[in-house]
């Protein structure tokens, strides 16, 4: 599963760390692999402190038993972002990236990635055709609805599939009182209405 965003301050980091927590928890056996290694997470909440990472195995440096790590939860593993590279698009699109998406299927029930954001870089955008799941974060009064027509059109011409919003930070008064994010941002107010051809891609359902 993918979590995506466009631009940093959207919430996609902190999402994606409470997410994989939540399937933990569950039982469920969990990795959340920090993908955008021009920005390092801070993983220390959970107890990992090593800087050894994706970036790491990904230049063929480092094992992949060497750069998982447990956490401080039961079932939670992370797999952080490692030192940061020259070349994090080159190592990210290669077909190590890909081969290590199978390899944690087998291992993991569920797989996390928190990836660049992609209103800057189109690493995210390719990552996102590895998922079989996707999700992109919105924010309240912050993204811009021109990055929520970009991924429109990567809907539209197939580009990427299995992709739900997910909003963040949501002023329910403003709601209730019928305007903000409702027209401003076009949720059910034709910005994304429904056509006869098809179903609007935030319409599906996992």
């Amino acid at each position: 599963m993918i979590i995506q965003n466009s631009v940093s301050g959207e919430g996609k980091s902190f999402t994606a760390k409470n997410l994989a927590y939540i399937f933990a928890i569950s039982g469920e056996r969990t990795v959340l692999i920090n993908a955008d290694m021009r920005k390092p997470n801070n993983n220390t909440d959970f107890g990992v402190n090593s800087g050894v990472g994706l970036s790491n195995y990904l230049a063929g440096y480092a094992t992949l038993d060497e750069v998982i790590y447990p956490t401080i939860q039961d079932q939670f593993h992370i797999l952080p972002s490692g030192d940061i590279p020259p070349n994090p698009s080159e190592l990210l699109l290669n077909k190590r990236m890909a081969d290590l998406i199978t390899e944690l299927k087998s291992r993991y029930e569920y797989i996390i990635i928190d990836t660049p954001p992609i209103g800057i870089l189109s690493d995210g955008l390719e990552l996102m055709q590895l998922a079989d799941a996707n999700i992109y974060m919105v924010r309240q009064n912050y993204t811009l609805k021109f990055f929520l027509n970009n991924i429109q059109q990567q809907y539209e011409s197939g580009k990427i599939t299995n992709t739900a919003i997910l909003l963040n930070d949501v002023d329910f008064e403003k709601l209730n009182y019928g305007y903000g994010y409702g027209y401003g941002y076009g949720y059910g107010y034709g910005y994304y209405a429904e056509d006869d051809e098809k179903s609007p891609w935030w319409h599906f359902k996992f």
